[in-house]
């Protein structure tokens, strides 16, 4: 009963800071509208040119060689850096990762259905967060279809392949067939708009800023003169720390149904049908960030000390999941420092809920999450033992 009149209590006192509030709830809620209003469609670079493109297909006839020679000319070098890719499922993984921006493929038999005047399909795919690299994507592969190689074959009839030639020869009595067709995420052509993209980050940065919460669990007992009010009130240490944390949980609670909900039904942002996934999620992510401020208590000389390594923590690790703007990875030391971040993986899960990009890769999410908490036990338990065994 103490257990949960101590969670009340905190969850109460909680709920009454003003700047609580307006820290957790309000100021999310505004850069969600802001952010989603402003960078809408163009965010994902500020620069033009090298864009990071996959190109994947099993075909081995004069279709891939036309298609690859295309690529290679200088001038579409300039617009487009063309990365061969071995596996198509590969290509999807990156492209959902955003270290491609967008893959072209092309299906198997692409050379054979050209030669025989048969419709085919050149697939472009993109994560669906811009409209600005995807349309240039599409334009130069148009150009291609409607001037070069594809265009031809098409118009010259079945069993005919024109290596070569110029817009407007062999082209009589052709009938001009869609060839390009532009996937999403969404599983339609239209994109992932800014709005949506910021509402999962500003909750995933604004529940993993909880790590605050986690840490003042800690703090204000073990280094202010609560301690000793601690040690002589008639409740045993293991069940007022528990209690704590229950009540900063609830805290958690209404924080991410107030960000989900209002976005929701004000903004009109997309949730999905069934919102208790994204809801299992985040309140996944705060068990991390209580146990990483938990942590960082323990192992932090002073409480100002734990309120840097918290603030910096917290800002890398949006940055490098991609939080304040979309970030092509490639295949440097941020793919892999990526996956230290909670809030990678929790937006990374949650995109995967909404826009079913990869089989299995919500649960990989979860694992990861699932992971970082038991590391920061552990972190806790290790360097801070004595600070445990004092506490409790």
């Amino acid at each position: 009963m103490k257990l949960w009149k101590i969670a009340y209590t905190t969850f109460l006192r909680k709920s009454r800071d003003k700047q609580e509030l307006l820290t957790s709830i309000l100021l999310p809620l505004v850069l969600i509208l802001i952010l989603g209003s402003a960078l809408q469609g163009n965010f994902t670079s500020q620069t033009l040119g090298n864009i990071p493109v996959g190109f994947y297909t099993e075909d081995e006839g004069p279709g891939r060689e036309s298609f690859e020679e295309f690529l290679e000319h200088e001038e579409i070098r300039e617009w487009l850096n063309i990365i061969p890719v071995s596996d198509y499922e590969e290509g999807v993984k990156m492209v959902n990762d955003l270290d491609l921006l967008v893959l072209i493929s092309l299906p198997p038999d692409f050379s054979e259905r050209i030669s025989q005047g048969l419709e085919a399909e050149i697939e472009v795919l993109d994560a669906g967060v811009s409209e600005l690299y995807p349309s240039i994507v599409n334009s130069i592969v148009r150009s291609y279809v409607q001037g070069g190689n594809l265009y031809f074959a098409v118009g010259s009839g079945p069993g005919q392949w024109m290596g070569n030639g110029n817009p407007g020869e062999g082209t009589e009595g052709a009938t001009e067939v869609q060839l390009i067709e532009r996937n999403t995420f969404r599983g339609d052509n239209e994109p992932i708009r800014g709005i949506d993209y910021y509402a999962v980050t500003m909750l995933v940065m604004f529940v993993m800023w909880g790590i605050f919460s986690g840490s003042q669990s800690l703090t204000e007992d073990l280094f202010t003169p609560m301690k000793i009010r601690i040690n002589t009130a008639p409740v045993s240490r293991l069940n007022y720390f528990i209690g704590k944390n229950f009540g900063v949980l609830g805290t958690f609670i209404v924080q991410i149904l107030t960000i989900i909900l209002f976005t929701k039904y004000a903004y009109g942002v997309n949730w999905g049908e069934n919102i208790l996934p994204i809801i299992g999620i985040s309140l996944l992510l705060s068990f991390v960030a209580i146990s990483l401020g938990i942590a960082v208590a323990l192992i932090s000389p002073s409480e100002n000390a734990s309120t840097s390594i918290i603030n910096g923590f917290v800002v890398v690790a949006t940055y490098i999941a991609g939080g304040f703007f979309p970030i092509n990875h490639g295949e440097g030391i941020l793919s892999l420092v990526r996956n230290f971040s909670p809030n990678y993986h929790a937006q990374r899960g949650i995109f995967h809920f909404l826009y079913g990009t990869e089989p299995g890769a919500l649960t990989e999410s979860i694992l990861w999450l699932l992971g970082i908490t038991l590391f920061a036990f552990v972190i806790s338990l290790i360097f801070g033992r004595r600070r445990i065994s004092e506490y409790l």
